[in-house]
C-alpha cells in the first residue's frame, strides 16, 4: 500500500514550511510517496551526500532526536576524531556538522531544482553508524511547487537551519566551538550542493535558490567572492587534521596554515 499524507500531516507540513512565524506554505500540492521515492532515487547518483534511503533499518531514529542528544553527538565527534587523526574535538565537531549540513542541502536543493519538490527534512531519520550521517526517509513528505526561487529558498532554509541549530547546541555541551565557524560550514555546504546539480534549467533554479539562502540569517556574510572565487570568512579547521592542508575556500593563507601545521607537529 502506498502511504499518503492525511489532513493532520498536511497541516503540520504547512506549519513547518512557514515564513516568519506565520503559516505561509509554498503554493503547491502534496506529492505522493511514490513520486518522492522516485525523485530521491534520481538524485542519489549525484553524490554520496545525496543518498537517502526510503526503507527503515533497525535502530533508525528521527534525525532531530539524534541531533539533540549530546551523548550521541559526542559519539559521532569521537568517531570523526579517529577518522581525521586528531585529538582536537572541535576539529572533529566541525567535520560532523559540515557533513550533515552538506547532506541536508544537497538533498533539499537537488530535489527542488530537479523535481520541483520541497522535502520536509524534519521527518528524516538517521542510522546507527556514528561515523556517517546515513539519512533515511521511511515516510517522506514533500510539496510539489514551481514557485519562485526566493520563496522556495526560505521554505528550504527554515527546517535545515533549525536542525543544524539543534545540533550546534548538542555539540557545545561537550565541545566548545565558534558559532561563526559552524554557520560558515553551513553556508559553504550550500554552495557545494549547488555544484552537484546538473542540467541547465535545474542549475539555474539551484543557483537562484542558493543566492537567496546565503542572504538569510544566519548564513548572511559568511562567504566572500574574491576574483570570482568563493572564500569563507571563517576556517573549518580541516588543516588541523591528519590531512594537514587547507580547503579551496579557506580564509587562511597557505603560509599561515603551514606555520600552524608546523606548530601542531612540534613536540609538546
Amino acid at each position: 500500500m502506498v502511504w499518503q499524507p492525511g489532513p493532520e500531516d498536511t497541516e503540520t507540513m504547512a506549519r513547518r514550511l512557514s515564513l516568519g512565524g506565520s503559516v505561509r506554505p509554498v503554493p503547491g500540492t502534496m506529492a505522493t510517496s511514490d513520486r518522492i521515492g522516485r525523485a530521491l532515487a534520481d538524485i542519489r547518483p549525484i553524490s554520496k551526500h545525496g543518498v537517502v534511503r526510503t526503507e527503515s533499518h533497525p535502530g533508525d531514529q528521527p534525525l532531530r532526536e539524534a541531533c539533540a542528544n549530546p551523548a550521541a553527538v559526542h559519539a559521532r565527534i569521537a568517531a570523526a576524531a579517529t577518522e581525521l587523526g586528531t585529538t582536537e574535538h572541535r576539529v572533529a565537531a566541525s567535520s560532523v556538522q559540515y557533513e550533515l549540513a552538506e547532506r541536508l542541502w544537497t538533498v533539499a536543493i537537488a530535489l527542488w531544482s530537479q523535481h520541483e519538490l520541497v522535502l520536509d527534512v524534519t521527518r528524516l531519520h538517521v542510522g546507527t553508524d556514528a561515523a556517517v550521517w546515513r539519512l533515511a526517509a521511511p515516510r517522506p513528505q514533500a510539496w510539489h511547487t514551481d514557485d519562485q526561487p526566493d520563496r522556495v529558498a526560505a521554505s528550504l532554509a527554515e527546517p535545515v537551519l533549525d536542525l543544524l541549530a539543534v545540533l550546534h547546541r548538542a555539540i557545545r555541551v561537550t565541545t566548545p566551538i565558534a558559532d561563526g565557524l559552524l554557520w560558515g560550514n553551513a553556508a559553504t555546504a550550500a554552495t557545494l550542493a549547488l555544484g552537484r546539480v546538473s542540467g541547465t534549467t535545474a542549475h539555474a533554479r539551484a543557483d537562484a535558490v542558493v543566492a537567496t539562502l546565503l542572504a538569510l540569517a544566519p548564513l548572511r556574510n559568511r562567504l566572500d567572492t574574491v576574483n570570482g572565487t568563493v572564500v569563507r570568512r571563517s576556517c573549518c579547521l580541516y588543516y588541523r587534521s591528519r590531512a594537514a592542508r587547507i580547503c579551496g575556500d579557506c580564509s587562511l593563507s597557505e603560509q599561515a596554515a603551514a606555520k600552524a601545521i608546523v606548530k601542531l607537529r612540534r613536540p609538546q
